[in-house]
């Protein structure tokens, strides 16, 4: 099993283990214009296709037990916010029918515990919505 943000993440693409990479601060510029434009960014190929493959075989196995959930909320998952001007993602709200398997059923090897776990994984989040 693979639990290491490198065997997980594409760092050749994605080097968010170097804050100061051009390339990295290229794709935060980039998600930074599509979070203000759309409401939502796109990662393509995030995942290497190791850890893609890996999670993809962990969400099959756990799929029997996910709960579904039918909600409407902004992008942030929460109710809209008049403080923020119309048209901002956080007065967007878009259904979210998903179903959803509990943290606790995840083992702590697991490749999907430590992409949204792991200290690097998503160090790059707050610089794309501050």
């Amino acid at each position: 099993m693979i639990t290491t943000i490198d065997s997980i993440i594409d760092l050749e693409t994605y080097p968010i283990h170097r804050n100061d990479d051009p390339q990295i601060l290229q794709r935060i510029a980039s998600a930074k214009s599509e979070l203000a434009a759309a409401g939502t960014c796109h990662f393509p190929q995030f995942l290497s296709p190791a850890g893609l493959s890996h999670c993809q075989k962990e969400a099959i196995a756990l799929e029997f037990q996910a709960n579904p959930s039918n909600n409407q909320y902004t992008p942030y998952y929460g109710e809209p916010d008049s403080s923020y001007p119309t048209g901002h993602p956080r007065n967007s709200t878009v259904r979210f029918a998903v179903r959803y398997v509990s943290r606790k059923l995840i083992p702590q090897n697991s490749p999907l515990r430590t992409l949204y776990e792991g200290d690097d994984s998503f160090s790059i989040s707050p610089k794309i919505i501050a």
